[in-house]
């Protein structure tokens, strides 16, 4: 049986994703014919073995067909086995390596997927083909390899930009780690570069997750000339992290490395502000990022031991004459079946945190070190070890790359959408020091998106064009809509020495938000506010040497907001249906004008304090759709404010946000607003 490329599933069958049995036996999928008027296809692919029994008992002399049972057994666990299974192989989804083992299923027009599998073959060339260590040889190899074909072959689209051939500039400082040891070369000593004016040269980036590790290792000022001028012992003390990320770096032959802890002076505000928002250019420029994503500290390293899946090899010769060791593995059938969870790396430490984000999406060429498996990633697609091999790149910011589109995206698909995405990902990311680095560390993506959008202006993580569907972000719903995500604060704004963001963007919590909020309605309302250009003022310019301080930090920002004010006044929960907060107009208490299940707070309140607040509902749009979740309803999209104790910047009456609410048009009867009546609206300024 050739195992290069098997047949396709039936036509019936191609491009349906499949669901799981039951909770019980969620690794066993099931794909239902998209034709149910069509005869049941009895045969198709390879024909394997027609009965279970007959694949067992050839499970006792062939490790194909025993590896084969064992993925067989594990995924029809609680299923009932009778005998008459028919066993077929077809080939993976876009002709990844390896081949997946189907059989029928408990009813016509239904095929179970019973096994997934990646092969390659030995043949002392390059291969692809998990080992226990992630940092042993052949995973090296792997890696250069992906890197070294995506650099000969890629020119397009992972090259340098509009075709330049020589090398980058490089950045302010870097790691010289010269070249890699032989047995006939001692290893040179790391020393940090204070690199030349329009140096250029090949380097690498990390990606990684500090930790709380003893930090005696970052550059100071303290110890900058002795790192420039002497050396950088890479066993002691520096972390694991980094001197693994040295080891694959120098066998890739890239001289060069650039790691945040030794090339930016720690203690050094000018020089942290100077360089903390280059890292467009930084990430962006270099041959390779090394992604440590399996460690959560950098102690951990980049390297570590795998758990091996279940696999087997045996002597093979292909149809096109390649002769050697053949490797089967099984695969992890959830991910083979849902692949964005290859993409998102959910279970690993390095997702949590923030500034990270921005160095996977804007590195051209991503090796992501993994808790099971190393992967590949570049503008071109995204590969494995164990074979998996997707075109395109997900949240890609190359005008030319394929998008993937893991999830469905409210309205056009565009660039725009993309941000709102990006900013939900990241705002549920930790950061150390959010009220220092919440916006410098999605600075280089704020730049490159405002190079896409280059008629356009950023305003504390919103774009000018899409302002007022910005505004109308929310905090991820709790279950007790009164358990928000921060503390209240009742001084607002805070002082410029603990001042982070304005209370209308999103920035100022430590907790993920909903762009799109959560069904993206807002883009779709009719629009009822506007806007003047927002004001912002950096903490300390001097620090600043161009208009980066609007990328990375704000000492004080407002903006003034025409709209429709409606006084409202909490009244009570119900909790008939849930937790239901009603609201009616102060000027009458006893009329609910609020929509069911959409209150959102930013922040956690008890009953008490609500009801003694002068609060307001600021309409921002119309939600136009009558009949919406079985309700006849149309509904005003509002920002719950209330006024700001501290006033605007120049001390004049202002308001805060605290959350939003929809208000339903029907129950507020007379009291409806009016988009043609003006004398409804108000200039507010939001702090």
């Amino acid at each position: 049986m050739p195992l290069e490329d098997p047949p396709p599933l039936p036509r019936p069958y191609q491009n349906i994703t499949g669901q799981p049995y039951n909770s019980e036996t969620p690794y066993l999928f099931c794909v239902e014919s998209s034709d149910p008027n069509s005869d049941e296809i009895l045969s198709y692919g390879y024909q394997h073995w027609p009965y279970r029994s007959h694949l067992k008992s050839s499970a006792r002399t062939c490790d194909l067909c025993r590896l084969i049972h064992e993925e067989f057994l594990m995924n029809t666990n609680s299923v009932p086995h009778d005998d008459e299974y028919n066993f077929f192989i077809t080939r993976r989804d876009n002709h990844q390596q390896g081949f997946l083992v189907w059989t029928q299923g408990d009813r016509p027009g239904v095929i179970w997927r019973v096994g997934a599998f990646s092969c390659c073959i030995d043949t002392s060339d390059v291969w692809s083909m998990r080992t226990p260590e992630s940092g042993d040889i052949t995973a090296r190899r792997t890696a250069k390899n992906w890197v070294d074909t995506c650099v000969n072959n890629h020119g397009g689209l992972c090259g340098p930009p509009n075709g330049q051939q020589q090398d980058p500039l490089l950045p302010t400082r870097v790691l010289d780690i010269g070249p890699l040891p032989t047995s006939s070369v001692t290893p040179t000593p790391v020393k940090l570069l204070k690199v030349k004016q329009y140096q250029r040269g090949e380097y690498a980036t990390l990606s990684y997750s500090w930790g709380t590790v003893n930090d005696s290792y970052k550059t100071t000022k303290l110890n900058v000339n002795d790192y420039m001028n002497k050396k950088i012992d890479i066993h002691v003390p520096i972390p694991k992290t980094i001197a693994d990320a040295i080891e694959i770096t120098r066998f890739m032959g890239i001289p060069y490395l650039w790691v945040d802890a030794y090339c930016i002076i720690q203690n050094d505000p000018k020089d942290f502000n100077r360089e903390g928002p280059k890292m467009l250019e930084y990430y962006g420029n270099s041959r390779v990022t090394i992604t440590a994503s399996a460690s959560s500290d950098a102690q951990r390293g980049t390297f570590h031991r795998r758990v091996l899946p279940n696999y087997t090899r045996f002597e093979y010769l292909s149809i096109n004459g390649r002769q050697g060791t053949v490797f089967v593995t099984a695969l992890d059938p959830d991910k083979e079946n849902i692949q964005r969870k290859h993409l998102l790396f959910d279970d690993d430490p390095i997702t949590t945190r923030g500034w990270t984000l921005q160095e996977r999406i804007l590195s051209t060429r991503n090796i992501i070190y993994s808790t099971h498996q190393m992967y590949y990633e570049c503008n071109r697609h995204f590969l494995s070890e164990d074979g998996v091999s997707i075109d395109g790149r997900y949240l890609s910011t190359n005008r030319n790359t394929k998008d993937l589109r893991l999830f469905p995206t409210i309205g056009t698909q565009d660039r725009r959408s993309q941000w709102d995405i990006l900013v939900a990902l990241y705002s549920a990311r930790d950061l150390t020091d959010p009220n220092q680095n919440k916006f410098l560390a999605i600075s280089g993506l704020a730049k490159r998106f405002g190079q896409f959008f280059s008629s356009d202006k950023y305003y504390a993580g919103l774009w000018k064009k899409r302002f007022i569907e910005q505004l109308f972000w929310t905090t991820d719903t709790p279950s007790n809509p009164l358990v928000g995500p921060s503390a209240w604060l009742s001084d607002w704004p805070p002082p410029f020495s603990n001042y982070r963001a304005p209370s209308w963007s999103w920035a100022c919590l430590d907790s993920g938000v909903q762009s799109l909020n959560p069904d993206g309605w807002i883009y779709r309302a009719q629009k009822y506010a506007t806007f003047q250009p927002p004001t912002l003022v950096p903490p300390d310019p001097s620090n600043y040497t161009d208009d980066g301080a609007y990328y990375s930090q704000i000492g004080f920002a407002q903006v003034i907001i025409n709209a429709p004010m409606v006084p409202i006044k909490f009244i009570g929960v119900s909790t008939q249906d849930g937790q239901v907060l009603n609201w009616a107009h102060s000027d009458d208490p006893n009329q609910v004008i609020s929509f069911p299940f959409e209150t959102r707070f930013d922040y956690e309140f008890a009953y008490s304090e609500l009801q003694n607040m002068s609060i307001y509902a600021l309409a921002l749009g119309r939600d136009p759709e009558l009949n919406r979740d079985g309700i006849n309803s149309i509904n005003y999209l509002c920002l719950l404010v209330t006024r700001a104790n501290g006033g605007d910047v120049n001390g004049n009456e202002a308001y805060r946000r605290m959350g939003t609410i929809w208000l339903n048009e029907l129950r507020m009867q007379d009291r409806a607003i009016s988009y043609m009546d003006k004398s409804q609206y108000k200039d507010i300024t939001l702090v």
